[in-house]
């Protein structure tokens, strides 16, 4: 093979990723606005307009949106919180995370999501979302941050819920969820976060839960029974906030001696004991 041809076919591979990277882009484009139209053209988008070119120089560039974040040109973030819009689909193969909170999106739990085969941050919190949360949510199996806080939500947490190992924040607050916490989600093995206040849950707390959990959040529900001298084994726990519940007995030393706790709300209760002086 001569240089000449091997020159030859350099250029042909580089047209033809240069051409593959503008239909991706003219695709992208493309899914935006018809997106856009689909919302009814809210004019908190009017800045999505078709470019002269789809040229990455050109400010009318998808990526150049504030609403998009591109990774090597592709769109992986879409946020769109108030923005006073109602839907959502999942054409942009690359998105990584999908924000749609503060709107006023009135419907079930959108399985259309479950086409977001890389989706990892879900944000569909003060919407008017209503309905159960789908038994096959952990068909978004990367998720690693679910918050659906602030919605109508009725039902049970899913116990698929406790299937997905890589989810590290779950926020479901002020919502009309009820029941007990899947056992699975408790002991979840990279979960951080746990916001579930404003519901109607109700149990027994577990004398183990997740190793990394450091913010436990179950204030206004209907939590019963002691609190576990097994709180010797939350290691990591900062915020623990559980008032307006139904404990009872006293409150143990182990979870006042806990290292790095700086936030405890157990007023409201029917807790025999207080917190020690040293602590409030």
């Amino acid at each position: 093979m001569t240089i000449t041809t091997i020159f030859l076919s350099f250029l042909l591979l580089l047209f033809g990723l240069a051409n593959s990277e503008s239909q991706l882009n003219d695709k992208e484009q493309t899914v935006l606005l018809k997106l856009k139209q689909h919302w009814q053209n809210p004019p908190s988008l009017s800045h999505w307009q078709n470019p002269p070119s789809l040229s990455h120089l050109s400010s009318s560039h998808h990526c150049n949106w504030p609403e998009n974040t591109c990774t090597s040109g592709t769109v992986t973030q879409l946020l769109l919180q108030n923005k006073n819009i109602t839907q959502t689909v999942c054409d942009l193969k690359n998105l990584t995370v999908i924000n749609l909170s503060n709107n006023f999106i009135s419907q079930e739990f959108p399985k259309a999501l479950y086409n977001c085969s890389k989706l990892e941050d879900l944000d569909l919190s003060q919407n008017y979302f209503n309905g159960t949360i789908p038994v096959d949510i952990h068909r978004l199996s990367g998720l690693r941050h679910l918050n659906l806080g602030d919605n109508d939500l009725t039902g049970e947490l899913p116990r698929s819920l406790g299937n997905c190992n890589g989810l590290k924040i779950v926020t479901v607050y002020n919502n009309k969820l009820s029941g007990d916490i899947p056992s699975g989600l408790w002991t979840s093995l990279n979960l951080r976060v746990l916001i579930l206040s404003d519901n109607s849950f109700m149990g027994e707390l577990p004398q183990r839960v997740a190793r990394n959990l450091s913010r436990l959040e179950i204030n206004n529900n209907y939590f019963f029974g002691m609190i576990p001298v097994g709180v010797s084994s939350w290691r990591n726990l900062l915020v623990f906030e559980a008032s307006n519940n139904l404990f009872t007995g006293t409150i143990p030393q182990e979870l006042t001696s806990l290292p790095y706790l700086t936030t405890l709300f157990l007023d409201q209760n029917r807790l025999s004991s207080s917190l020690p002086t040293d602590i409030i």
